[in-house]
């Protein structure tokens, strides 16, 4: 019988776990709480955003059976240290904890402090996994982190130390402080062609507000390129307020006034992320999708975003096997790469944990 996922149960897992560390206390998170930490942290990856949560949870609470948002802050002796987004959800009677709907993220600290209070921190947080992970029968915890975007050397340190398995891949990221001509030139001559080619053939229209029949155009686009319903009339609006809350924008694409293309992305005060994206597969044979991101990496530019997250690339050698498509869309996005980052997913099996 799965365990009951409830705030309280959640809170009191939590509160066992720093019982080790006198100085350290954790509660959940409101917005305003979450926001007013955020304001004071110059570079933050779209994902730990509160409205990023919000999607999340939206997004979870349809694919899954049960599912528990966990805005975790942790204080140092009064005082907010740091936070960590968690999520509890199951499906098919088994539970996985996660950030979001990925892997587990690190602690995201207070821009200065020290690095003792920082392993603390750490391990108090490692513990609450295991408390969990105890309780919900999972059996195996999975983080991850990307060199330049949320890697945090401690945290990964803490898990080896306890006997995580490491495996590596690659993600592609752009480089927006280049300038155009500069980019353009470390284009393949192909990929420049191809960009030429879908502006001329398509129309695009950069979306900075969408509106409902706006985000009805692209949920009817997704399901008919999907060939299912993937997500909820409410994970749709939550995705729509992101781009009035100036966390998200897109663009679509136009072939004499039919949709046939839309792609959304994140963005934070420096940093951007590929998010979601559906293209009419009755055209795959025309290039789409390359002027899409031409069009975004300029507005991205134009908004003084630093860094564009696009994507992994995805090689055939890789350790979780990708199919061919996961390649080809591999290779797509490297095509825009202005440099490659090293990814390190790592694997904490529970019951080899001493």
């Amino acid at each position: 019988m799965l365990q009951q996922i409830t705030i309280s149960w959640a809170l009191a897992k939590l509160e066992q776990a720093c019982r080790d560390y006198p100085a350290l206390t954790i509660s959940l998170a409101n917005n305003e709480s979450w926001q007013h930490f955020c304001h004071e942290i110059k570079v933050l990856a779209p994902e730990y955003q509160w409205q990023l949560g919000d999607y999340a949870q939206s997004y979870n609470s349809f694919s899954s059976c049960e599912t528990l948002r966990l805005p975790i802050m942790v204080f140092q002796d009064g005082k907010p240290a740091a936070i960590w987004p968690l999520n509890i959800h199951s499906v098919v009677d088994e539970y996985h904890i996660l950030s979001n709907s990925s892997p587990v993220l690190p602690p995201m600290f207070k821009s200065v402090l020290a690095e003792k209070s920082q392993k603390s921190i750490i391990q108090c947080c490692l513990k609450s996994l295991y408390l969990l992970a105890d309780d919900l029968s999972v059996k195996k915890l999975t983080t991850c982190t990307i060199e330049g975007w949320n890697h945090h050397e401690l945290w990964t340190k803490a898990w080896m130390m306890q006997g995580a398995q490491l495996q590596a891949s690659h993600e592609c990221f752009v480089d927006l402080t280049l300038s155009t001509s500069l980019y353009r030139k470390q284009l393949s001559k192909g990929c420049k062609s191809t960009i030429k080619q879908a502006l001329s053939l398509w129309d695009f229209e950069l979306i900075t507000y969408m509106s409902t029949a706006q985000r009805d155009a692209f949920s009817y686009l997704h399901q008919q390129v999907a060939g299912r319903i993937t997500r909820s009339s409410v994970n749709w609006e939550t995705q729509r307020r992101l781009t009035e809350q100036g966390l998200s924008f897109a663009i679509f694409v136009y072939d004499k006034g039919k949709l046939i293309g839309a792609a959304q992305f994140l963005t934070s005060t420096e940093l951007s992320a590929y998010a979601i994206a559906a293209y009419d597969r009755s055209l795959f044979q025309f290039p789409i999708a390359h002027g899409v991101q031409w069009l975004a990496i300029e507005h991205m530019r134009s908004c003084a975003i630093k860094t564009y997250h696009i994507g992994a690339r995805c090689y055939q050698g890789e350790w979780f096997q990708p199919s061919e498509k996961e390649q080809d869309i591999g290779q797509f996005k490297a095509s825009f790469a202005s440099e490659m980052r090293l990814k390190q997913t790592l694997i904490l099996d529970i019951q080899k944990v001493t």
